[in-house]
């Protein structure tokens, strides 16, 4: 599905990611964890198509998309819901979610239409009292759930979530940890997902990749990511 190989990102002069390697495979949930600060959310940039390495390449189903544009990910099957949300604060909520159904590919006529939104709906029951409202006008969880939604509407391969329970109420983090998991069951598509929260990541992730200071120090299936590593490494 996704293959990272020796990236190195520079802000400037400044050496953010060092020598990354990775891979999520088709249908896998791999949790991305490290302290604040040592490159994840540029690390997802990075395979966005947001920003552009020095070096290294970044392949989906073995083709290299290291040069191509952000759209031209969204059409091979990427879709990011990045650290604060992002929504269009003058959209409306309906609005912002068509955004995501019009980015996908194949058919967009009614009735696919009506299936897509139908399972997003359900997926959060509480969006279809919202449709009317500004998304700049929402609670944070509410913003999450639609960022979520409007990302699912594209019809993913490879679901790309930075930090999607920071700053919001534990009953929408209870809703989304439920979303991850149902989707985890199916192994409709991939999640590359960063997480503070450690019991949060150890739950639903099938591998981990925890970083330090740009580089990855530690990989494997979650079930062996050690108590000494997470004191070591991350902000629990």
């Amino acid at each position: 599905m996704l293959r990272c190989e020796t990236l190195n990102v520079f802000y400037g002069e400044s050496h953010i990611l060092r020598d990354i390697s990775l891979e999520v495979r088709d249908g896998q949930v791999v949790c991305l964890m490290g302290r604040n600060g040592v490159g994840k959310t540029t690390l997802l940039k990075t395979i966005m198509g947001l920003l552009t390495p020095r070096t290294g390449h970044v392949y989906i189903n073995d083709r290299d998309i290291t040069s191509s544009p952000p759209e031209q990910r969204v059409s091979r099957g990427l879709a990011y819901v990045p650290q604060g949300r992002e929504l269009f604060s003058q959209l409306t909520v309906e609005e912002n979610l068509r955004l995501g159904f019009e980015a996908r590919q194949g058919p967009k006529d009614h009735k696919t239409a009506e299936l897509a939104y139908e399972e997003i709906y359900t997926l959060f029951p509480d969006l279809p009292a919202l449709l009317s409202r500004p998304g700049g006008v929402l609670s944070g969880g509410q913003q999450q759930q639609v960022s979520i939604g409007r990302a699912l509407l594209t019809q993913p391969k490879l679901l790309l979530l930075d930090e999607p329970t920071e700053g919001i109420q534990p009953s929408i983090v209870i809703e989304i940890e439920r979303v991850i998991e149902d989707f985890k069951k199916q192994r409709r598509f991939a999640i590359l997902l960063v997480e503070q929260y450690f019991e949060f990541a150890v739950r639903l992730a099938d591998d981990f990749v925890l970083m330090a200071k740009g580089a990855v120090v530690a990989s494997g299936p979650a079930a062996d990511l050690t108590e000494e590593q997470v004191k070591q490494h991350l902000v629990v």
